[in-house]
């Protein structure tokens, strides 16, 4: 079964871009910071392919990696790679966070899932989910402030004990590169 999710998302993410718009193409390489439930800090890298420019449930393709580390010791561990798709809900021309930047963009908040392979805190893969309620963009980058995530194991799905992490991004900067 989880053979088959992971199968049927690889399929969707290969199919979907083909049949994007050439003239629209959007890569963004992020950097961002957060914290867990496991009071480890991380930093991940991520990359974002946008093939469409719709203003109401836009699809991004999603890569990351991160490190954390925990203050005690134990250096920097591998936070896995992750796979997922971010689906911007709407971009609204009310912005609630036009306070903070010079430049104010859109208001665009998405929903964020995918899968975790490797990760240290968790192990095998994991399911990934995060709420973006605090994000903004323009033609040129991406600002997301206080995002909550969930990484959940699909080991124990199913179990009485369901082995989770969570935590809050607190911060992602993406710049956007028009190919």
């Amino acid at each position: 079964m989880k053979r088959r999710i992971v199968i049927a998302v690889l399929v969707v993410v290969c199919i979907l871009p083909l049949l994007a718009d050439s003239s629209y193409f959007n890569l963004g390489v992020g950097v961002s910071l957060s914290g867990r439930s496991d009071s480890v800090s991380s930093m991940s890298f991520d990359v974002a392919y946008m093939p469409f420019d719709s203003t109401l449930l836009n699809p991004v393709f999603m890569a990351w990696t991160g490190a954390s580390w925990d203050g005690h010791g134990r250096g920097l561990t591998f936070d896995g790679l992750g796979l997922g798709l971010c689906l911007e809900i709407g971009r609204f021309s009310w912005n609630p966070l036009q306070f903070t930047l010079s430049n104010p963009g859109p208001w665009s908040p998405s929903l964020t899932a995918g899968f975790v392979f490797l990760h240290q805190g968790i192990g095998g893969i994991s399911l990934y989910f995060e709420a973006s309620p605090f994000r903004t963009m323009d033609k040129d980058y991406v600002y997301e402030w206080f995002s909550p995530f969930v990484l959940l194991d699909m080991q124990s799905l199913g179990l009485a004990a369901v082995n989770y992490l969570w935590g809050v991004t607190f911060f992602r900067f993406t710049p956007l590169y028009h190919v």
